[in-house]
Parts: structure tokens; C-alpha cells; sequence
């Protein structure tokens, strides 16, 4: 999934996805949600929700993998995500009394995606509204940095199923090093 945004609501972060089928929608975590609503077990408070409203938020919802570091490696999960209107949906059947400020937060996000196709800061709407070659050359270092980030992603996941293959071989009992590996190599 691409990243389109990430948004602060009362220091708790909100990545917002890019969703494949509408061109003004977003993603964003059952993980995320619950933490924006202030529940102490998020995924499990959003689950129980889920549950709970079935037939209205599978509608909204849908499991996707997800690449994350966690440490030092780097891990591929399945997670649930919810479009805009599955995000709203939680918040009204959420009884935490953040629910209606988090409504108004995602509301402003879609909004602001909705007006520039993207979320622009306060300032860099200052940037696009007063002066348009300013904002210009900040979009095109934004896409070099973003090409500069494909690149990276493209280098990790054509190193990830070697670095598998290496953790399995190293896993096996009785495995040798590769400095004993490649003796045997060398003859």
C-alpha cells in the first residue's frame, strides 16, 4: 500500500493509505483507529466492534499485508484496514468520548485529500495559495525523495527472501557458518 498522508491527532499518528478504488479515499489500521479513540487494546476493542457490526463494516473493511521493521528485522503482517467510511462507522458505534473529535480529525483529512489530492500542512497550503512556483519546487523535491524511497523499498524486497533463506539455513540444527560454507565451496 502507498502512504498518502501522516497526521497527528493529539500526538498519536495516523498513516493514511491510498485505496486502490476511489480516487479521493484513504486507509488507515484497525491498530490506529483504537489508538486514536484512546482504547487501551486497540486491535481488540476495534475486533469486538467489528463483530458487533458485521453486516455494516465488512462492507468498509478489508485485510491487506503490511511491511514493517520491527527491531532489526523486518516483518510482513496481515492486517485489517477500513476506508473512510468504515473509519466514521467505528467512531459512531465507539462509545469513547474522543469518538466525535476523531470524526471531526478524519473529516479534515478527507477534506484536505479531497481539495489538493494529497494532505498539505497549514503551511504548504500558504506555500500553494500564495506562491504556486514555491509550491512547484516543493512538490518536485517531494517526488525525488519519494522516487528516492521506491528505490530503497525495491533494494529491501529483493534482499528480504535471501535474508529469509539465511535465517532458515541458520535455524536448521547442526547448520555451518559461511565461512565454513565457503571452504567447502572453494574446492
Amino acid at each position: 500500500m502507498e502512504l498518502l498522508t501522516t497526521r497527528n491527532f493529539n500526538g498519536i499518528q495516523l498513516d493514511c493509505y491510498k485505496a486502490n478504488n476511489v480516487e479521493d479515499d484513504f486507509l488507515a489500521t484497525r491498530e490506529q483507529i483504537g489508538r486514536l479513540l484512546g482504547y487501551s487494546y486497540p486491535e481488540i476493542a476495534i475486533g469486538k466492534i467489528h463483530k458487533r457490526n458485521q453486516a455494516r463494516l465488512d462492507n468498509f473493511s478489508t485485510v491487506t499485508k503490511m511491511v514493517n521493521v520491527e527491531g532489526s528485522r523486518t516483518v510482513t503482517r496481515e492486517v485489517i484496514v477500513y476506508n473512510f467510511e468504515g473509519l466514521l462507522e467505528i467512531c459512531r458505534y465507539s462509545n469513547k468520548p474522543k469518538a466525535n473529535a476523531v470524526m471531526d480529525f478524519l473529516w479534515s483529512v478527507a477534506k484536505d485529500i479531497r481539495k489538493y489530492g494529497m494532505y498539505l500542512s497549514d503551511r504548504t497550503q500558504e506555500i500553494y495559495k500564495t506562491s504556486p512556483e514555491n509550491f512547484k519546487q516543493l512538490l518536485d523535491k517531494y517526488v525525488a525523495e519519494h522516487d528516492k524511497v521506491l528505490s530503497l523499498q525495491a533494494k529491501i524486497d529483493a534482499m528480504t527472501p535471501k535474508a529469509v533463506l539465511g535465517d532458515m539455513v541458520l535455524a536448521l540444527p547442526g547448520a555451518i557458518c559461511f565461512g565454513e560454507a565457503a571452504k567447502f565451496y572453494r574446492q
